[in-house]
């Protein structure tokens, strides 16, 4: 699952407009609609800031934002020798 699609499905989870999410944050609601379109991705700060408001929303933010970036490791160890 890509970032903004992740975003956009607890932003729903959550019941909030991209406008209420945007607000709540101290984001434009049209950054929260690059986001989940794709467009654009968030800073950590604003990362944070997301997952402070699901949070407050009883919506926790995935715990393995690493895959959610796609920043895990492209070559995984293998079991030691």
């Amino acid at each position: 699952m890509k970032l903004g699609d992740e975003i956009k499905r607890l932003r729903l989870a959550a019941g909030l407009s991209q406008e209420q999410l945007a607000g709540r944050a101290g984001r434009h609601q049209t950054l929260i609609g690059q986001f989940e379109a794709g467009r654009k991705s968030p800073s950590l700060e604003t990362l944070a800031a997301l997952a402070e408001v699901f949070r407050a929303e009883g919506v926790p933010f995935p715990v393995d934002v690493e895959d959610i970036l796609g920043l895990k490791p492209a070559i995984q160890k293998g079991p030691a020798a």
